[in-house]
């Protein structure tokens, strides 16, 4: 997105990635005239909630621990930001920035 925006291609923008992994709940709902495919569940509210922390760290990807836990040794790179609350959560979340 950068290399177009720079290059006048597009308007400049910037995104926000926030990633959590667990157990969701997905599918098709709605009658036979209007489906539409969704997914619901505790982690799918704080991937969202992480994906809000962008804007307060002045990232673009921010990972749970959960996520880094799963990733393995290509997680090395993840830069750790502490336990951080959020809302809907007593626990805080070990969250990670990749970009």
């Amino acid at each position: 997105m950068k290399q177009l925006a720079d290059a006048g291609r597009i308007p400049a923008a910037t995104i926000g990635i926030g990633l959590h992994a667990g157990e969701a709940v997905t599918g098709n709902i709605g009658s036979a005239e209007r489906k539409q495919y969704s997914i619901t569940g505790n982690v799918v509210i704080l991937a969202s909630r992480i994906e809000q922390l962008n804007k307060d760290f002045g990232s673009q990807l921010l990972i749970s621990g959960e996520v880094l836990q799963a990733s393995g040794e290509q997680g090395t790179d993840a830069v750790p930001l502490g336990p951080v609350r959020v809302k809907g959560r007593e626990e805080p979340l070990q969250i990670y920035r990749l970009a």
